[in-house]
C-alpha cells in the first residue's frame, strides 16, 4: 500500500473492502472476460508507485533534516538500539515464513532453474554513486541511504529551515497526487480483484489463501506475544500491562486501518507504561514525545513483516528461497521498507527474479493484509517508546534469563505458529485444487488428425522402394515412433490421450501433408533397425543428438536445447546447486537414463560417484528414486515428471550448464524426409509454432484449447458458451 495508506480513514477503507468484495464477484460471475480489466489493473499499479519514491525522497529528507541534536541522539541511541532489536525480530519472522507453507507446489520447468543467480552487489543497492539514476532504476535502498546522508547533514547547517520548509511543500504536494489516487483505490482493486479472480485457477486462488493465512497468524503472534514479551523482558514493564495499556489503542488502529490517527494514544499509553517503572513523569513525557513521532517516518513491524510476501511469491511461483536468498532478503529489504511497499516489493521480486505480476496478487489482497499490519505498527510504535525511554532512563537491562527465557518461549510459539499455519494452508490448498495434476490436463492447441494409435511394435509395410516422404505421399499415412513416458514430449494424458509436444508437432505436421497418422511405440535399442525397415517413418520424443545414436539414426537440425541436471528430492536441492556442492560428496550414487555420451561427460564431471543405469524416468519415481541421490536427465523433462512426483525437484549446478539438443530421428539413407524435415522446422521456428509449443508442453503456459474458466455466466446460468 501507498503513503496514502496513512491518511486512509475507515470510510475509505470501506469503500476499497467493497471494491475488492464486488471484484471478485465479478470475476467469479463472468470469469475469463474480466481479464480485460488487466490493463486498467496495470494502469492503476503505475498510478501508485509514480510519486512514492518521490514523496519519499523529499519527506526522508526532511524528516531527519528537522531533528535537532538531542533528538538526533535519542533516535540514533537508545531509540536507535530498540528499533534495530525489534527489526532483527521481525526479520527473523519474515525469514521463518518460509517454514509455514505447505511443500513445494509444482510448477513446470521454468527458465530460472537453468538461470545462473546474477551476483548479488550489496555496494550497488546501497551506495548511490549516481542518486538520479538510483532513483530511475527504483533501486530503494539506495535512495533511502542518499535520503539519511543529506537529512544528517542538514541537521548542523544555519539556515536549514528554509529549505526544510520547502521540502514540506513539495512533501504535501506529493502527499495530494498520492491521496488523489488513494481516491481511485476502490475502482482499482475492483480491477485487480476482478482479473485475478476471472482468470487465476482454483490452485492459484488456494495458494493465494496461503499468503493470508500466514501473514495473518504472524501478525497476530508478533502484536500480541512477541513484542510485549520483549518488553517485558528487558524493563520492569510487563507483558500483560503492555496489553492492558494498549488494547483499545489496537481495536482503533485495527478498525480504522490508520497508525496515524492513533499516535496521541500510543504516546499516552507509552508514557503510562515508563512511569511505572519509577521513572519520572517528565522525563518519561519528553522521551516518549520524541520517540513516537520520528520512529512513525521509520519502517514499523508491520511493514517489515510485509517483506514475507516476497518469500512467498518465490514459493508461489515454485522457486522457493535458499537460506543465502533469505538472507539477502533480509539485507536488502530492511531499507526497501522505509519506502512504499507498492515500490518496494517490485524492486525486491525483481532482485530476486520473481515474476513481477505475482505483485497484483499482493495489491489485491492488501485491503485485508493491512488492516493486520497496522495492528502491528502500533504495536511496534509503542515497544519503541517504550524500549527506548526505559534505556534513556536506565531502566533498560539485558538479563541473561530473561532472554533465554524470551528466545526458547519464542521459539517454541513460533515453531507452533508456523506448524498451525502449515496446516491450514495446506488443508485450503487441497479443499481447492483440482485433484489431476497439470501435466496429465494439458490437451492439444490445434484440432488434431486422425490418428491410430499402436500399443506394441508392428510388422512393417511391403518394401516398396520409396522415401518415407513418399509413402506417406502415396498412402495418407505417416508412421510416427513414440516413447510412451517421456514427458513433456510423448505421453498419455488423465484421459488416455497420447499427447506432448513432439505429439502435437507429428499432428501438425501430418495436416500439413493431408494424412492420418499411426503411431507406433519405439525401441530404443533398435531404433535404426524400425527406421530402416519403414515400421516407422520418423521418431519423435525429445531424442538428444549423441554421435552413439547417430551411427544408426539420421537427425534433423536441432528444433530445442535442453538443459542436463539433476532430478532430486527437495530438501536435499542446495546439495547440488554447485559443483563444490557435489564434489563435497564422496560417495554419490547417480541415475542415468541418457545414452553413453552424456554418461561420460558425467563421469568426467563427477569422476567419485558411481554411475548406475535406469530403464526410465517412470522407474526412477515409481521405484522412490530406487535408493539414488539422484537422476541425471533433461531440466525440462525432469520438471515434468516432478508434477507428478512433487517431492523431488530440479537442481542445475551453477555455473556449470550442459545444453542437450533434440531432434527428429529418421533413417540414416533417408535424405530426401530429412531435408523435408529440415525446411518444415525452420518454417515453424519462424512462424514461432515452436515457442507456442514451447510455452505450452514445457513452461505450462497458455492454455490453448482448455477449457474456459468456471464462471456463473457460463457454468450456471448458461448465458453464453
Amino acid at each position: 500500500m501507498g503513503e496514502g495508506e496513512k491518511r486512509q480513514g475507515g470510510g475509505g477503507a470501506n469503500a476499497v473492502l467493497l471494491g475488492l468484495v464486488l471484484g471478485v464477484a465479478g470475476g467469479l460471475f463472468f470469469g475469463e472476460a474480466t481479464g480485460r480489466l488487466g490493463v486498467v489493473a496495470d494502469a492503476f499499479i503505475r498510478l501508485l508507485q509514480m510519486a512514492v519514491l518521490p514523496y519519499i525522497t523529499v519527506s526522508l529528507t526532511a524528516a531527519i533534516g528537522r531533528l535537532s541534536t538531542r533528538e538526533a541522539r535519542f533516535v540514533a541511541g537508545s531509540g536507535g538500539r530498540a528499533l534495530v532489536l525489534l527489526w532483527g525480530i521481525v526479520l527473523v519472522l519474515v525469514v521463518a515464513s518460509a517454514f509455514g507453507f505447505p511443500g513445494r507446489p509444482a510448477g513446470f520447468y521454468s527458465t530460472s532453474a537453468v538461470t545462473a543467480p546474477q551476483s548479488f552487489d550489496l555496494l550497488e543497492l546501497y551506495i548511490p554513486a549516481n542518486p538520479f539514476r538510483s532513483l530511475s532504476d527504483n533501486v530503494v535502498p539506495a535512495v533511502v541511504l542518499f535520503c539519511i546522508a543529506v537529512g544528517v547533514a542538514l541537521m548542523g547547517v544555519p539556515g536549514r529551515e528554509s529549505l526544510i520548509a520547502i521540502l514540506d511543500v513539495l512533501s504535501k504536494a506529493l502527499a495530494r497526487v498520492n491521496d488523489f489516487v488513494v481516491r481511485l483505490m476502490p475502482y482499482g482493486v475492483f480491477a485487480i480483484a476482478a482479473s485475478a479472480a476471472g482468470t487465476l485457477g482454483i490452485d492459484d486462488l488456494g495458494r493465494v489463501q496461503v499468503y493470508l493465512v500466514s501473514f495473518v497468524a504472524l501478525s497476530l503472534f508478533a502484536t500480541f506475544w512477541l513484542l510485549p514479551a520483549t518488553v517485558a523482558a528487558f524493563t520492569p514493564v510487563s507483558h500483560w500491562a503492555v496489553l492492558r495499556a494498549s488494547r483499545d489503542t489496537l481495536a482503533t488502529a485495527f478498525s480504522t486501518g490508520s497508525l496515524l490517527v492513533v499516535l496521541p494514544s500510543l504516546a499516552q499509553a507509552g508514557r503510562d507504561l515508563v512511569s511505572s517503572t519509577g521513572v519520572d513523569e517528565q522525563n518519561a513525557t519528553a522521551a516518549v514525545d520524541v520517540l513516537v513521532p520520528v520512529s512513525f517516518n521509520f519502517p514499523h513491524a508491520g511493514k517489515v513483516l510485509t517483506l514475507g510476501f516476497v518469500v512467498f511469491a518465490a514459493w508461489f511461483a515454485g522457486m522457493p528461497m535458499g537460506a543465502a536468498e533469505l538472507l539477502r532478503l533480509a539485507l536488502v529489504g530492511l531499507f526497501a521498507a522505509f519506502g512504499s511497499m507498492n515500490v518496494a516489493l517490485p524492486f525486491l521480486l525483481d532482485v530476486f527474479h520473481i515474476p513481477a505480476d505475482l505483485f497484483q496478487l499482493f495489491v489485491a489482497v492488501g485491503i485485508v493484509s493491512f488492516r493486520f499490519q497496522t495492528l502491528l505498527g502500533a504495536m511496534h510504535t509503542l515497544a519503541t517508546a517504550v524500549l527506548g525511554a526505559c534505556a534513556i532512563e536506565g531502566r533498560f537491562v539485558v538479563r541473561p534469563q530473561a532472554v533465554a527465557r524470551l528466545v526458547v518461549a519464542g521459539g517454541f510459539g513460533l515453531a507452533l505458529t508456523l506448524a498451525a499455519t502449515r496446516a491450514a494452508s495446506g488443508w485450503a490448498m487441497t479443499r481447492i485444487a483440482s485433484g489431476t495434476a497439470p501435466v496429465l490436463s494439458r490437451e492439444f492447441l490445434v484440432e488434431p488428425v486422425a490418428a491410430t494409435l499402436m500399443r506394441a511394435s508392428v510388422a512393417p509395410p511391403p518394401a516398396s522402394g520409396m522415401s518415407a516422404i513418399e509413402r506417406a505421399s502415396a498412402s495418407g499415412t505417416l508412421r510416427v515412433g513414440y516413447d510412451p513416458d517421456r514427458l513433456p514430449f510423448s505421453y498419455f494424458n488423465a484421459r488416455g490421450r497420447l499427447v506432448g509436444f513432439d505429439v502435437e508437432l507429428a499432428h501438425r505436421l501430418a495436416r500439413e501433408l493431408s494424412a492420418t497418422l499411426v503411431f507406433v511405440p519405439i525401441d530404443h535399442a533398435r531404433l535404426g533397425v524400425q527406421l530402416e525397415s519403414g515400421e516407422i517413418d520418423l521418431a519423435l520424443g525429445g531424442l538428444e543428438i549423441t554421435t552413439e545414436r547417430s551411427r544408426s539414426i539420421a537427425f534433423t537440425d536441432p528444433y530445442l536445447k535442453l538443459t542436463l541436471a539433476f532430478v532430486v528430492r527437495d530438501d536435499r536441492r542446495a546439495e547440488f546447486s554447485t559443483r563444490a556442492d557435489l564434489q563435497a560428496h564422496r560417495h554419490l550414487r547417480i541415475g542415468i537414463v541418457l545414452d553413453g555420451y552424456y554418461e561420460a561427460k558425467l563421469r568426467a564431471y563427477l569422476p567419485s560417484a558411481e554411475m548406475v543405469r535406469v530403464k526410465s524416468e517412470k522407474a526412477f519415481f515409481e521405484g522412490d528414486g530406487l535408493g539414488l541421490d539422484a537422476l541425471v536427465d533433461a531440466a525440462e523433462v525432469g520438471a515434468a515428471w516432478t508434477l507428478l512426483y512433487p517431492s523431488y525437484t530440479v537442481a542445475v549446478p551453477n555455473p556449470d550448464r550442459l545444453d542437450a539438443p533434440v531432434a527428429l530421428a529418421v533413417a540414416r539413407g533417408d535424405t530426401e524426409l530429412r531435408a523435408f524435415l529440415d525446411t518444415w522446422l525452420l518454417l515453424k521456428r519462424e512462424d514461432g509454432t515452436l515457442d507456442q509449443l514451447r510455452e505450452h508442453w514445457i513452461l505450462g503456459r497458455n492454455d490453448g484449447r482448455r477449457g474456459p474458466r468456471w464462471s456463473v455466466i457460463r457454468d450456471v446460468l448458461h448465458w453464453v458458451e
